[in-house]
């Protein structure tokens, strides 16, 4: 059988990290940073990766994961508050003139769902991410395909858990992306010690050691996370839940708050809850969902 390569690059607001991969195995990956001034010097940087792995290995496919609203009807890209310069533009002819390969473009959280769910031992069903940083990124894959939506927007992030809260850079008010990043989390410890906040890290190492003001944090971040997990689970009611992102390292300390919180408000507690863990692909899902989806429609 013929070996295939794939190329997936998951592009982020300050980095673009790319992997090839041969069939699920990781042969190559890099990371440079997102050039972020214009489109012209986006996709020129963005070319220059794609022609480095190209240069190494002979890559069949490629995937691109964008933090945006991708509209596949249209070809175009649609709000990218961390790229700004991309927001309602093309995509297909600027990647089209400089890769002459099959290639598919998507929401990088999709991406990210489907690395996860594709790497996983346990298949089928329905398999949401989660994916906690400086954002909530939502991806859901059912019986094996990644489910899209109309035109294909998912945006779990942005249901709403706290109607009279923060106003969201989406616009709207309390979604649960104002209450489970990497800002909130920050601010809460400020709030409560009077201080400059250390990077999540920290706040977690003090709430190991038994600080109260950093266990606090965790308590209420996973509270709200409870809150979007039992609507997702009144929804979908899916066999999976997993958590990624650069917050997912520390779901020790919160996830045991969303467990309690998700029991209490669940219609469907004690009959029917997810597996819910922590993801195993770390910073490499949306690199590896994009080469493996990437593979799968064109391979």
């Amino acid at each position: 059988m013929k070996e295939t390569y794939s190329l997936g690059v998951d592009i982020g607001g300050s980095a673009m990290k790319a992997g090839v991969l041969r069939d699920e195995e990781i042969l190559w990956e890099n990371s440079v940073p997102t050039k972020k001034g214009s489109a012209s010097e986006f996709y020129g940087a963005l070319a220059l990766l794609v022609e480095e792995a190209r240069a190494l290995f002979p890559v069949s496919t490629v995937g691109f994961g964008f933090p945006a609203l991708v509209d596949q009807s249209l070809h175009r890209l649609l709000r990218l508050p961390n790229l700004p310069a991309l927001t309602d533009t093309d995509y297909l002819a600027p990647i089209k003139s400089f890769l002459p390969l099959p290639f598919i473009v998507d929401n990088d959280a999709n991406l990210a769902a489907f690395g996860e769910y594709s790497l996983s031992s346990k298949k089928g069903g329905t398999f949401l991410l989660l994916t906690l940083g400086s954002g909530v990124g939502t991806g859901l894959v059912i019986g094996g395909n990644l489910f899209l939506g109309n035109r294909g927007f998912i945006e779990g992030g942005h249901i709403v858990v706290e109607p009279e809260g923060k106003i969201c850079p989406c616009g709207s008010r309390g979604c649960l992306e104002t209450e489970t990043t990497i800002r909130p989390l920050k601010e809460t410890y400020s709030s409560l010690t009077n201080a400059p906040s250390p990077e999540p890290a920290e706040i977690g190492e003090r709430a190991r050691k038994g600080e109260e003001a950093a266990l606090q944090c965790f308590r209420r971040f996973g509270y709200y996370l409870g809150l979007g997990l039992t609507t997702f689970q009144n929804l979908l009611n899916p066999d999976t839940i997993v958590l990624g992102g650069g917050l997912s390292h520390l779901a020790d300390l919160f996830l045991p708050t969303a467990l309690a919180t998700l029991r209490e408000r669940s219609y469907t507690y004690p009959h029917s809850l997810p597996e819910i863990r922590t993801g195993t692909l770390l910073n490499r899902a949306g690199f590896v969902g994009a080469a493996l989806y990437a593979a799968h429609k064109h391979g």
